[in-house]
């Protein structure tokens, strides 16, 4: 798992796991949730509601993983950099 700079946002437990949408190099918080369940759930809804295009990649962020500190960086559950663009529908 990789991880990033920490974005200054308040590393809550009811915003733990922060869903992303990696679209033209642009990295976009879409949806915040505080369980892993929730993760999926909110990534399964946005699809349907056509959030993620056919080049689009899906990042989950743990910002509070077990053992760190509130200003250390989050890390990646579903690294976005690492997920093919077919990932949602793309060509394969």
């Amino acid at each position: 798992m990789s991880e990033i700079e920490w974005d200054g946002a308040p590393r809550v437990i009811g915003e733990r796991f922060r869903v992303y949408r990696l679209r033209d190099g642009e990295l976009d918080l879409l949806a915040t949730t505080p369980t892993p369940e929730g993760a999926q759930l909110t990534v399964v809804t946005l699809f349907g509601e056509g959030e993620f295009g056919p080049a689009d990649a899906v990042g989950v962020l743990d910002a509070l993983p077990s053992g760190r500190e509130e200003d250390q960086p989050g890390v990646w559950v579903v690294n976005p950099w690492d997920a093919p663009s077919a990932m949602f529908g793309g060509a394969s």
